[in-house]
């Protein structure tokens, strides 16, 4: 009976859509929604779905979720200030009394807490060592390094620390690779045991072995509960999960094991010699595709194993993750759809322009990579730590402010005995902070899409598309989410007003199907280039997937170079001009709806026409398409890269290009989270709610990035890796305030906190229809957190002793 009453007021609600305003539609579905949990309530137990106004249309997913980890409240995995301890990096590891060791730890765990670490890495890499073996990677057989081991957990626990145990897998000594010949990797085209890594440095007497052989499994395992039970360590990094990928070496395992199992997987054989060089890398290949495919399922699988290894040892509440290096960097079987579908906490590597590591120039890059770290970390409930690869102290205060100000905690990659002064003092102010990072989820009502198997199966470029969406609508401050394929789902894709698909051509039915019911529902998609010509499989289609939501059905291809004409009055043509040369692909459509509306078109070299930039309504919603690629000119992928610092950068972007992404964002999406007004560009805006146990809040935060944003063509690196922080107000128009309007509810006080003055500041705010909050901001140095308070406590008078209400002086 409840949902029939439910059904017969979304009935009523559908009929008189056409002749409502978007605001009074998007008040009656909240309304249906309501009803409609009451139904569930009242009736049956239904997955729980937290729309921001389009999910009460939308259907349940058809596809599983992934395997949930078991969690319970563990705050300090929401703010991680982690550091290294061990060989290398710090001293105790090779003292022989142990006296004198235990002395050391005691001396350097005090040091982490008084430096606000809340978590030590321990550098006890290789577990496969027996008595007789060479040290390997500075490890001693495993029953020699245990003792040492259980002395600094006993230690660091002591003084309220967590102990993660870094540990490598597919890197083992040549004497475990002597004893164990069959447990190696082979390369797929020789035949032959892959090579070792040079021998130099931690690699010394380096072998790869198969992560994916069951002798191997077994071993790892016992020594993995062997050294849980022994130590009580509180979880492990486990890192170097995959095969190996060198010049010498480019395709590996095609050990008998890994062929018997493609094989029975997949109905494929993995050729050998010449027959594989042929197809190894041609995404066109069906038999590569599978196989590449299969590597990265591999790599999720080996952490499922590990996870329910840590379930036998009673280790549920232990901590379990790998490492991932971000999409620049991406790896032959790294790929985090994969890898953390076991993971309980997320980590990051981010190394933009390697080997420089050029974060102050590449923060745009690394906000994308980081969001993409923040979407699995949402999925785990837990927030994420990166480590940064700083080349000079003032690198290690900005990469640590920019961390923040994306949710992420830090992983300090020296010893506690090498932070500097200024990385104390942000460590302890965020320490002050508390509860600020518990139960973080980004404040957008615009989705980026990450689209992962597409780079597995179709185009591994594709991450550049991503960077262009991302790097465009960070620099625009735009709110917006990254979300991963497994977020497409109804109750995920209820938050969100737009969702972005870049260039995302691998799309299965299923997610075609819940991406359609979005649309349908009242929702906005944006697609470029390819979007579902390809399924999952990367096997091509004979229409786009989405074609009856894009209103457009696939042709062929417009060679480039091409040219795009609009009217100058258009969205495209106020971003593009009139005409506008386009060198990247462009997939030619003709319309097959006639609801469709041509906002562009694109000439090819014979001065032939086709529809290049569409608006179709679908449904309750609309679906723009793009033929061409303007997110891949739009995109910096790694400044650095080759660049060496002291000489000249040539920046690819297209201004226009990254304006027509912005501007269509922009006009599709009605009730933005956050608007920044006169907040001048190369300061980053991101906001999040957060949850304090009863207690809700809203923050945002804003980094000046202004020193190192590319604001011309040619730009010449500095040889120093030094950082700025230029004057922000000196960039705003005269007569003109910064201000920010945020969508929060319940707001009784607004905050301004920065670690760049002492105290707290109170400031004024007004309320607009439509639940925004407007606040002026007065000022900005380096980073600050405008605080918007929504509950019963007021966390900041609780936190700070001194509140003003001017600016204060910056230190």
């Amino acid at each position: 009976m409840p949902f029939a009453i439910l059904w017969t007021v979304r009935s009523r609600v559908a009929a008189t859509r056409s002749r409502m305003s978007r605001s009074m539609k998007r008040m009656l579905l909240s309304l249906v929604f309501v009803l409609a949990v009451l139904c569930a309530g009242l009736a049956i137990s239904a997955e729980p779905v937290v729309p921001r106004g389009l999910t009460a249309a939308l259907s349940q997913p058809v596809s599983a979720a992934p395997r949930t980890v078991p969690k319970g409240p563990s705050d300090w995995r929401w703010n991680v200030k982690s550091c290294r301890s061990g060989y290398g990096y710090t001293a105790w590891w090779g003292v022989k009394s142990p006296k004198e060791m235990a002395a050391a730890i005691e001396s350097e765990t005090q040091e982490c807490v008084a430096k606000g670490i809340n978590t030590i890495i321990l550098e006890t890499r290789y577990i496969l060592g027996v008595p007789g073996d060479r040290d390997f990677w500075a490890c001693p057989p495993l029953g020699e390094m245990i003792p040492r081991v259980r002395k600094y957990v006993d230690i660091a626990h002591r003084h309220g620390l967590k102990v993660i145990s870094h540990l490598t897998v597919y890197i083992a000594s040549d004497d475990y690779a002597a004893r164990h010949p069959r447990q190696r990797q082979w390369n797929v085209v020789t035949g032959k045991p892959a090579a070792g890594y040079p021998d130099t440095g931690f690699w010394k007497n380096a072998a790869t072995v198969c992560y994916n052989n069951p002798d191997f499994q077994d071993t790892y395992r016992k020594s993995l509960k062997r050294l849980l039970a022994q130590t009580g360590v509180d979880g492990f990094m486990v890192d170097e999960v995959q095969f190996i990928s060198s010049a010498v070496d480019r395709w590996t395992c095609g050990c008998t094991h890994c062929r018997e199992e493609f094989t029975k997987d997949s109905g494929y054989v993995l050729p050998s010699g010449e027959e594989a060089k042929a197809i190894l890398g041609d995404h066109g290949n069906a038999i590569f595709r599978a196989w590449f495919k299969w590597r990265i399922k591999q790599n999720g699988d080996f952490y499922e194993l590990l996870r329910r290894t840590l379930d036998e040892q009673e280790g549920r509440d232990k901590i379990l993750f790998g490492c991932y290096s971000m999409p620049s960097q991406f790896g032959n079987d790294l790929e985090l759809e994969s890898m953390s579908r076991s993971w309980n906490l997320m980590f990051t590597e981010s190394q933009p322009g390697s080997p420089h590591m050029l974060y102050f120039y590449n923060y745009l890059s690394v906000i994308a990579d980081m969001k993409y770290a923040l979407a699995a970390a949402e999925h785990q409930d837990t927030g994420f730590f990166t480590l940064f690869y700083n080349q000079s102290a003032g690198a290690e205060a900005f990469t640590w402010l920019l961390g923040m100000s994306q949710g992420s905690g830090y992983f300090y990659q020296m010893g506690v005995d090498r932070f500097s002064p200024q990385l104390t003092a942000l460590s302890l102010w965020e320490k002050k902070l508390g509860d600020l990072h518990t139960g973080l989820k980004p404040l957008a009502n615009v989705g980026v899409l990450y689209p992962s198997t597409t780079r597995t199966v179709s185009n591994p470029q594709v991450y550049m598309n991503y960077f262009g969406w991302c790097n465009s609508l960070t620099d625009g401050q735009v709110a917006y989410n990254v979300l991963m394929e497994r977020d497409l789902t109804p109750s995920r894709l209820g938050r969100y007003d737009v969702l972005v698909l870049p260039n995302a051509s691998a799309l299965s039915n299923s997610q075609t199907r819940q991406i359609r019911r979005f649309v349908n529902a009242g929702g906005t998609l944006i697609a470029t280039g390819q979007t579902s010509l390809h399924d999952e499989t990367g096997a091509r289609r004979s229409d786009f997937g989405l074609s009856e939501t894009l209103g457009v059905s696939y042709v062929g291809d417009v060679p480039a170079p091409n040219t795009i004409v609009s009217s100058a009055k258009s969205r495209v043509g106020q971003s593009l001009g009139e005409s506008f040369v386009n060198e990247t692909s462009h997939v030619k459509v003709r319309a097959t709806s006639e609801a469709l509306r041509v906002l562009a078109q694109v000439k090819d070299a014979a001065g032939n026409l086709s529809p290049s930039v569409t608006l179709n309504r679908h449904g309750h919603g609309r679906a723009i398409h793009i033929g061409f690629q303007p997110d891949v000119r739009s995109a910096v992928g790694s400044v650095g890269g080759g660049v060496h610092p002291g000489k000249i950068f040539t920046d690819p972007r297209v201004p226009e290009c990254s304006r027509l992404l912005t501007k269509l964002v922009r006009s599709e999406c009605n009730s933005p989270a956050i608007v920044a007004e006169n907040i001048p560009p190369g300061v980053v805006v991101q906001g999040y709610t957060h949850s304090a146990g009863t207690q809700p809040g809203t923050f945002v935060t804003l980094m000046n990035c202004i020193g190192g944003r590319l604001t011309r063509p040619r730009t010449r690196i500095p040889a120093d890796y030094s950082t700025s922080y230029p004057s922000v107000l000196d960039r705003v128009a005269k007569g003109r305030q910064m201000r920010l309007l945020v969508t929060a509810d319940n707001v009784n006080a607004v905050y301004l906190v920065s670690p760049d003055f002492d105290e707290a500041v109170q400031l004024d705010f007004t309320r607009k229809p439509g639940g925004q909050v407007v606040v002026r901001i007065p000022g900005l140095a380096r980073f600050e957190i405008l605080y918007l308070n929504r509950g019963r406590r007021d966390v900041i008078r609780e936190t700070y002793k001194s509140v003003v209400r001017s600016f204060p002086k910056v230190r």
